[in-house]
């Protein structure tokens, strides 16, 4: 029974993995094949961060004091056309650093910006082909990483190839293994792939398992009838076909587990929160709780995004808070009173006219004093 599980099973994996060959072969461009780019550290124009010489032949790249290092590297024409694989390998780098990759159309002045799925590894092969937005009009690439405040950053390779089969399988692998960060849309959907990804593993471990079922038919045919089917195999051979794309699904959660202890064991409530996904509107709200008085003060929050002004009332609770569910941010201005706050947290429709000293509402004007502002998020005091 086993060995004809196993036999049906190498059979449909080597069946599925020729015909996914025959039917996406890697597109070659009209120029023909052509040596791979690879850029130098020295060649990229540093738009934040430092580049120093470094203790061995690789290059220092630092962090500046906002945990930005900004690479951009130029393009040749049609090169975006013609290199579809990007890869990027690094030797030094923080656990939780963050990877942006940005370009831009010349010819719609669009701009592209796509945050990397996958946690930090070593080598990292990314299909940029699979983003419309990549083609021949792209002139520069940039590579934006965040990290902490002077963090060095290694980097020992970052180069564009042309499709071939063996790169498309290293890009695949890559993605079905790799862990990508928790963000607040984790707990709604969970694809298995990133945005770069080409094919879904589900998908592929069905195909794995109906050409599996029909190398257990042939097998059986070529034994002439012998023997009697052993049915045993035949649900041994989807067992490990739910075996093999769950596998992945625990490898996922094995490293995002690593990844989530590294990140919040040992910490204090308030720790954690100010290491999670709303950080920066904890600290914010932690720090704006200082300045509001009384203690029964009506505090007012606005924002046209319903996540960020729901959790930013929630930081504020127990004052007495206001947020409005999709409706108007704010009420009429005749309804604030001196000694309001209000909070308003972008993308917000509310206007702050600092030098006027009012909140432009769209129905009116409302006297108000800024108390404390910080990226996108200000809280002003009501006259």
């Amino acid at each position: 029974m086993l060995r004809t599980a196993l036999l049906s099973l190498l059979l449909g994996l080597a069946s599925s993995l020729g015909t996914i060959a025959l039917l996406f072969p890697p597109a070659q461009p009209v120029s023909g094949k052509q040596a791979s780019l690879s850029w130098q550290i020295n060649d990229s124009h540093v738009v934040a961060g430092t580049l120093t010489s470094g203790d061995d032949s690789l290059p220092r790249l630092l962090a500046n004091d906002q945990g930005i290092l900004w690479l951009r590297f130029p393009l040749d024409d049609n090169a975006a056309s013609v290199y579809r694989y990007l890869h990027l390998s690094m030797k030094r780098h923080p656990l939780d650093m963050k990877t942006t990759l940005v370009w831009k159309r010349t010819d719609t002045e669009e701009v592209h910006s796509e945050l990397l799925e996958t946690l930090p590894r070593e080598s990292l092969w990314i299909h940029l082909g699979e983003n419309p937005g990549w083609d021949a009009s792209v002139d520069s690439l940039s590579l934006v990483f965040q990290a902490a405040g002077g963090a060095e950053i290694g980097v020992t390779d970052i180069s564009l190839h042309q499709p071939s089969r063996r790169i498309q399988l290293a890009a695949l692998v890559n993605d079905w293994t790799s862990a990508a960060p928790w963000r607040n849309t984790s707990i709604n959907s969970y694809s298995g792939v990133t945005r770069f990804s080409p094919m879904y593993p589900a998908p592929f471990a069905a195909l794995v398992l109906l050409f599996s079922l029909l190398a257990f038919a042939v097998l059986h045919a070529l034994r002439q009838g012998r023997t009697t089917p052993d049915w045993r195999s035949l649900g041994l051979v989807c067992l490990l076909c739910w075996i093999g794309v769950d596998a992945l699904w625990q490898l996922k959660l094995g490293r995002q587990l690593a990844e989530t202890h590294r990140q919040f064991a040992g910490k204090s409530s308030e720790d954690k929160l100010a290491a999670g996904p709303d950080a920066e509107l904890y600290r914010f709200a932690s720090d704006a709780r200082t300045l509001i008085e009384p203690r029964d003060a009506r505090v007012f929050v606005s924002s046209s995004n319903d996540y960020r002004g729901l959790r930013s009332a929630y930081y504020f609770y127990p004052f007495n808070v206001h947020w409005e569910l999709r409706g108007q941010e704010l009420p009429p201005p005749r309804a604030l009173k001196s000694g309001d706050y209000v909070v308003i947290v972008q993308p917000s429709a509310m206007r702050v006219l600092e030098k006027r000293g009012v909140i432009d509402t769209g129905r009116g004007v409302i006297g108000a004093d800024i108390l404390k502002r910080n990226e996108g998020k200000t809280l002003l005091r009501v006259r």
